[in-house]
């Protein structure tokens, strides 16, 4: 009782796809994971990501390990990088007779929850995954919820609260052992959950037809900004601890990624493009990259997107760098590690891969950020 007073005083369906069509006509297809050290800019070299046919959506630098989640065929996927190998975890729904019902399950994200102070724990906190399925018997989407315990995933069941609804996004709500998660529920539109230390409970937020959220980041417990669409438009909410808004934004079409260094310094992006939220309002941000998928900021001039139109770009508060792209690579997730380490998920195939290039440089203009 102590964890959940805590946390509630101190107050991320599929934009993140690969064209399903494309991707049945394409061979060799698995999924792909890359660190960028920091400073260098410079690629870990991990061995590549074991299996085909699968699709990593989700990533997150725990202290201890790195984990990606996805799909591969019909069935929810999520591996571990302990610094030498992948290791798969099992979906505790394999063993299960509902697990038959289930069409199109998949992870869409994956977040490292620091463990309050007040309870510590020897891995430095919880490991929490979202996604969703369709149940074909009652004819209803069913949200995921996946803790790691340690040595397995275990689900977090509440048929009255999962059902209808599909999960994409889960970040930490500051050191605090709290969480967020956001997704949708016809036909209400948007949904956000709160995770206390000991359950999810259901966050009030604005109903909005056909909107979606599939991306959230925490700058504190009281300012929480989640992405995604409403209809074919960019959709922006804000949480100040009392109540969720929507904030208007110059965002073309749906966004997908966000990422929060401070009150001030908060990044968007999506298919149009990217978005800098400077305290007062949103505004574009003139990229070297036409879209993008995700961004990950660790300060004002440690910002990177990356997407499939070339490789990931960084922003080190004056000019972007492009690194030279390898392959044919989807990148749909990153993340930070304590480290500063950068790591990246996403689907590669085999086809002819781009010639490596120079990074090349734009530098932004002031008004842009």
């Amino acid at each position: 009782m102590i964890l959940r007073r805590e946390c509630r005083s101190h107050l991320h369906e599929g934009l993140h796809t690969v064209n399903r069509n494309a991707t049945r006509a394409r061979t060799g297809l698995t999924g792909a994971v890359m660190s960028l050290s920091p400073g260098t800019a410079s690629s870990g070299g991990l061995p590549p990501f074991p299996g085909t046919g699968s699709l990593l959506s989700g990533i997150a630098a725990c202290p201890s390990a790195v984990w990606v989640v996805g799909l591969v065929g019909q069935k929810p996927l999520a591996a571990r990088w302990d610094g030498t190998s992948w290791t798969v975890i099992p979906d505790p729904s394999e063993s299960s007779l509902a697990s038959a019902a289930l069409v199109g399950a998949r992870l869409r994200s994956v977040a490292c929850v620091p463990a309050p102070a007040s309870t510590p724990r020897p891995d430095g906190g919880t490991v929490i995954a979202v996604g969703g399925a369709y149940d074909r018997l009652e004819r209803v989407d069913v949200g995921l919820i996946r803790h790691w315990t340690g040595s397995a995933w275990t689900s977090w069941d509440a048929p009255d609260l999962l059902r209808g609804l599909v999960l994409t996004a889960v970040a930490p709500a500051g050191p605090s052992g709290c969480a967020w998660a956001v997704g949708h529920a016809t036909p209400h539109g948007p949904r956000a959950f709160r995770w206390d230390g000991t359950s999810w409970e259901p966050s009030d937020i604005p109903d909005i037809p056909r909107g979606r959220l599939v991306a959230v980041t925490a700058v504190a417990p009281d300012d929480v900004w989640a992405v995604g669409s409403a209809d074919r438009a960019g959709l922006v909410l804000h949480f100040d601890g009392r109540a969720w808004t929507r904030v208007p934004s110059p965002a073309k079409g749906p966004l997908t990624g966000v990422s929060a260094v401070s009150p001030d310094d908060v990044w968007a992006v999506g298919g149009q493009g990217v978005l800098h939220w400077d305290g007062r309002r949103w505004s574009r941000v003139k990229t070297p990259l036409t879209s993008a998928n995700t961004v990950s900021a660790r300060a004002s001039d440690n910002v990177w997107i990356a997407g499939g139109d070339g490789g990931p770009a960084r922003f080190d508060g004056r000019r972007w760098t492009v690194l030279p792209s390898r392959g044919s690579t989807v990148w749909m997730a990153s993340a930070f590690a304590p480290d500063h380490t950068l790591w990246l998920a996403g689907t590669r195939t085999d086809e002819g891969a781009s010639d490596a290039s120079d990074p090349t440089a734009v530098t932004a203009q002031p008004n842009d950020v």
